[in-house]
């Protein structure tokens, strides 16, 4: 069998928040063998403004809270956007300097390509002078072998 939870009517009244004395004149005032009078229905009506007044300053703190949050929401927003902007600027920069760096590294590379082309032209003729000198050399040595030989 489920287990019940009595609380009474005084214990709840307060846990929602009505003072102390106002919730136990409600309370007796729901007591079966206490006729009910005029003044029971006032302590109805006083209980019922309190929460009322209770809830009005609860939502009037909530919206107060709202705006305060929508406020700073607004300041960040505007925040952010200042610092997108900075960065689209840096990016702008950087891009820049990137298309200056890659400037210059085709003007290395087209240097780095002449002065080599030049030391490849001078092998060649290097090259070329140190077969036409072997050659020779062979050539005359041949020659004079055969004319002694």
């Amino acid at each position: 069998m489920p287990e019940e939870n009595h609380t009474s009517l005084f214990d709840e009244l307060t846990r929602i928040g009505i003072n102390a004395d106002l919730a136990r004149r409600m309370d007796k005032s729901l007591d079966p063998e206490h006729v009910a009078t005029k003044k029971d229905l006032m302590v109805f009506q006083e209980t019922m403004l309190q929460m009322q007044f209770r809830n009005e300053k609860t939502m009037s703190d909530l919206r107060e809270d709202v705006r305060s949050v929508a406020s700073d929401v607004r300041d960040l927003r505007s925040e952010v956007h200042g610092e997108v902007g900075s960065l689209k600027a840096d990016i702008k920069e950087v891009r820049a300097e990137i298309k200056e760096v890659r400037a210059e590294m085709k003007t290395d590379i087209a240097a780095v390509r002449t002065e080599m082309h030049g030391l490849s032209r001078q092998f060649w003729i290097t090259f070329g002078g140190l077969i036409t000198t072997i050659l020779s050399v062979f050539l005359v040595n041949w020659y004079f072998h055969a004319l002694t030989g």
